[in-house]
């Protein structure tokens, strides 16, 4: 797993895996208290705790599952991809990216040739600012 998803998963699931131990210790609380007064036997609030457990683990490993994944929608989304300039940037031009035909501009504002392989650095508007790879 890359670094920048896991610390995008880090906070939400340390604040996950901190609300469920609270819960967890009342739940505990709770099964001790109903085995001490014989509503339970022991045998019984071990198999109740322990299936709680396996629901808290699977939620926890779907959070951090949901969490990981790349951003699928909106501009952060065009960030890092590949496109192929297909109207010279001189500084502004057209690129074609994952079939669609966008209008670019050049970072750094220099003319980049048409056939050339760029990768999306921004996006201001509906205008995506590239860079030479």
């Amino acid at each position: 797993m890359k670094k920048r998803g896991l610390r995008r998963i880090a906070e939400p699931l340390i604040a996950l895996i901190d609300e469920l131990g609270l819960i967890l210790l009342l739940l505990a609380i709770a099964l001790y208290y109903l085995v001490s007064r014989g509503i339970l036997t022991i045998v019984e609030a071990a198999i109740v705790f322990g299936g709680i457990m396996l629901f808290v683990v699977f939620l926890v490993y779907r959070v951090a599952i949901t969490y990981s994944r790349d951003i699928a929608v909106g501009k952060e989304a065009l960030k890092g991809k590949r496109a192929i300039v297909i109207e010279d940037l001189q500084p502004e031009g057209k690129v074609l990216l994952e079939g669609e035909i966008w209008r670019a501009r050049s970072i750094d504002k220099s003319r980049i040739p048409s056939g050339e392989r760029v990768y999306v650095v921004d996006v201001e508007d509906l205008t995506l600012i590239v860079a030479r790879r």
